[in-house]
């Protein structure tokens, strides 16, 4: 089962992320972000380079917070 934290985290990037881009609601940014998954673009990592924040890095801290996927997209 996945902990709360990661929860978190990612909510929390997803705030950074509209923060960083045109978009005015978070329906709009997971809207965004659905379009993007549907066409195969890596959307951890896009979400990565829009907010700045290193994606390895990303990967090492949901490992640390229990994430035991092989694949995170």
């Amino acid at each position: 089962m996945k902990s709360n934290k990661i929860d978190e985290y990612h909510q929390a990037r997803l705030k950074l992320y509209l923060n960083k881009t045109k978009f005015k609601t978070m329906d709009a940014v997971i809207e965004e972000l659905v379009k993007r998954h549907r066409k195969g673009e890596n959307i951890a990592k896009h979400v990565s380079v829009i907010i700045g924040e290193d994606h390895d890095e990303y990967m090492l801290t949901l490992r640390k917070l229990g994430e035991t996927s092989k694949a995170i997209r």
